[in-house]
Formats: C-alpha cells, sequence, structure tokens
C-alpha cells in the first residue's frame, strides 16, 4: 500500500483523511446510498459492521491515536486505502477476460495455498441463499465447475471468480482465483491485495475468530468484533 515514508498506514489512511472521498461512492461505480467493502457496512461515520456475525467491528470515534490501536485492527485502513482508491477510478466496462492471481503475484507457487483450499470448501454445505439474503452484495451465484465454485464481490465493479476441487491421496485441496481484466483500471497495484483480502474474509465469515495470514507485514491478525476484552480494542 502507498503511503508516506513517514507515517504509519495507520496515520495515512484514516477516516478523517479519506471521509470525503470515500462517501463520493454514493451512488457511484456500483453503488447506492449504502456502502460496503468486502461483506462490511461501512456506516457514515466511517464505522464497520459485519451483518454475518452481527457486530460492529471498528469505530473510529472510539479508537483513539493511531500508535494505541492493536494491530490485528490493519485490515481497516486497508479497507480505507481500497475504497479510497476505487473512488478514483472511472467506470468502464468488464471485458470478459480472466486475470489470475498468479499474473498478479508471481511469488505464489499456487493460485491459492491448499490450506485456504481446504477451509473454502466449507462453502459447498453452507446455505448460499441465505448468505446472499444477509443484505450486503458480497457473495454472488454459485457455478458449475469443479468441486466448488461461486463469485464474490469485494467491491461492486470487482467481481472475484473462486473455483475449488478437492485433493485425492497424496495430492492437496487446490483451487484458483480470477479477476476480470477490468480490476486494472479499479485498483491499480492493489489486486494482490484484495484478492488475499477476500480470501481472508471469506474465512473470516465462516469462523470469526479466523486469523489473517496475509498480511503484507508478516503478521498473523484477525479482526474481532470492536470493544472485545480480549482484543485490547479500547
Amino acid at each position: 500500500m502507498s503511503s508516506s515514508d513517514s507515517l504509519s498506514a495507520w496515520e495515512w489512511w484514516t477516516w478523517a483523511r479519506c471521509r470525503a472521498q470515500i462517501l463520493g461512492l454514493k451512488d457511484r461505480l456500483g453503488y447506492g446510498e449504502h456502502l460496503w467493502v468486502l461483506g462490511f457496512e461501512l456506516l457514515d461515520d466511517g464505522r464497520l459492521r459485519d451483518p454475518f456475525h452481527g457486530v460492529e467491528v471498528f469505530d473510529p470515534a472510539r479508537a483513539g491515536p493511531a500508535s494505541l490501536i492493536p494491530s490485528r485492527y490493519s485490515a481497516v485502513p486497508e479497507m480505507y486505502c481500497l475504497l479510497s482508491t476505487y473512488a478514483e477510478a472511472a467506470e468502464i466496462p468488464p471485458t470478459g477476460q480472466p486475470l489470475a492471481l498468479t499474473e498478479l503475484d508471481p511469488v505464489q507457487r499456487a493460485e491459492l495455498p491448499a490450506e485456504d483450499c481446504a477451509a473454502l470448501l466449507r462453502y459447498a454445505e453452507q446455505d448460499w441463499a441465505a448468505l446472499q439474503a444477509v443484505g450486503i452484495p458480497f457473495f454472488g451465484e454459485r457455478l458449475a465447475r469443479g468441486d466448488l465454485a461461486f463469485i464474490v464481490w469485494p467491491l461492486p465493479r470487482l467481481p472475484i471468480t473462486l473455483t475449488l476441487w478437492r485433493g485425492e491421496e497424496e495430492v492437496p485441496d487446490g483451487g484458483t482465483l480470477l479477476f476480470d481484466r477490468s480490476a486494472i483500471r479499479y485498483l491499480p497495484g492493489l489486486l494482490v491485495e484484495l484478492a488475499w483480502l477476500t480470501v481472508w474474509r471469506l474465512r473470516n465469515i465462516l469462523d470469526p475468530e479466523e486469523r489473517w495470514g496475509y498480511h503484507r507485514g508478516g503478521q498473523n491478525l484477525n479482526l474481532k468484533p470492536w470493544g472485545d476484552p480480549n482484543c485490547g480494542g479500547e
């Protein structure tokens, strides 16, 4: 993520700095009057609410100085950054051409680690209609391919297609993650971040205690309800 060399992500991507740009997304780029990101509801005061678990996960008014905010909330400035960058884009039609995660992140030896694929395959037993009925348009349609395939919408104009398959004997579970190639125009330089945030969020919806293992700072982070006595949020 790009920020000033002298400022941390928390100090740069604050609600105070990003508020006007993010709220300017209303009625633009696929949004109506209500904003959301990665299946979280974003309120007009910057609070993030998780409709899948029925909890508020972050309140910038209660967060205090950046130096006092627990590192497990590092997903929050990343979401503010993604939304701010997205707000700068112009509307463009989808290309219909897939863009693979490995094309964006050549360091990855495979599209998705087996551990993630095994966790996400649990969605095969989930009530898909119930997930879609939550009110935040995160879960899209199921697709007839692999052992499980579906579309998710971390942002309105950036669908991600996940295809997963179960391993056999010594072959581990596997999967692919695809964007539409138009995604590059909406989030230049940030698609890898969005991909791993999406995988984390999918795992987090299944298990709110799921730790976030994709932070580029190398820390394992998790996003618990704001004010949880076990997370040092206050």
